[in-house]
């Protein structure tokens, strides 16, 4: 694994083995079992199954110790040493992992500019390049004024901007597959819809594949083309997103959609996954 020195990333490249090609995917999950031995063994993980499809979205919905923060991080490759699995996880590509918070993620001590470098550094940008790689990070991912904001400490951004500069040197990396653990659980309803836009910008413009934890249903059907509902370590439902929300069969599925007000679950007849 391959760290940067603010430890905001970490990517492993070429971690298993990439899909058959008759049958593509960007992350193919099978008979995936995953034991703690911290203590008493303790299997968190139960005889998963999912295939992600390249360019797509896939939400990991469920409550808090359902297991999808576990699924996600063994996705890129990041479970703990004290744990024994059976099955296989296959990954397509360069695997990166983004971390919850922005704010306790980045460097506090380290001015933007030193983050994004850093990140670049990983996938051997040559020194003269950093800076000019840097602001372009930047303003792809709709940072205004990069050259100023390349200057400031993560506390002087606010929550939205922090999260967009987190992303930024994530993407720094060029990862395939990208793991995001509730990316905007700690931003404003407004500030989450403008950085779930910018994700399924990215996700069209670059071909990214999305892997999104969240215990959020309504984030979920902002961005997500797919929907893995777990409990207890299962996978219970899994299907497209519009139909999670239209036609839900467990019935756990059925307690989330109801736990979401008609006013927030969005109309997806029309394909769309942005709010009115």
């Amino acid at each position: 694994m391959l760290r940067s020195a603010s430890s905001v990333i970490s990517f492993k490249i070429g971690w298993w083995i990439v899909p058959d090609a008759k049958t593509p995917a960007a992350v193919r999950v099978t008979s995936f079992s995953l034991t703690y031995h911290a203590g008493a063994p303790r299997t968190v993980l139960h005889d998963l199954n999912l295939d992600i499809a390249p360019g797509t979205c896939t939400a990991l919905v469920g409550e808090s110790g359902s297991g999808k923060t576990t699924l996600g991080r063994a996705i890129a490759g990041r479970h703990p040493r004290t744990t024994t699995t059976e099955g296989s996880i296959q990954v397509s590509g360069r695997s990166a992992y983004m971390l919850q918070d922005a704010a306790s993620a980045l460097n506090p001590l380290r001015q933007v500019r030193w983050q994004l470098k850093q990140a670049l550094k990983i996938r051997g940008v040559p020194r003269r390049e950093l800076e000019t790689r840097s602001l372009e990070l930047l303003a792809n991912v709709g940072v205004p004024e990069p050259a100023i904001i390349m200057t400031r400490y993560p506390h002087e951004l606010s929550g939205g901007l922090a999260q967009r500069v987190l992303l930024a040197s994530v993407l720094a990396t060029e990862p395939d597959v990208l793991v995001a653990d509730e990316p905007t659980s700690a931003l404003d309803v407004t500030t989450q819809a403008k950085v779930m836009r910018l994700f399924r910008r990215i996700i069209e413009e670059q071909g990214l594949t999305l892997v999104l934890i969240t215990h959020d249903l309504v984030a979920a059907t902002l961005l997500a083309d797919r929907v893995a509902v777990i409990l207890d370590g299962a996978i219970v439902e899994e299907s497209e997103t519009a139909t999670i929300i239209q036609s839900p069969t467990h019935t756990y599925t059925r307690a989330l959609v109801a736990a979401a007000t008609s006013t927030e679950i969005l109309t997806l007849g029309d394909g769309t996954h942005e709010p009115s």
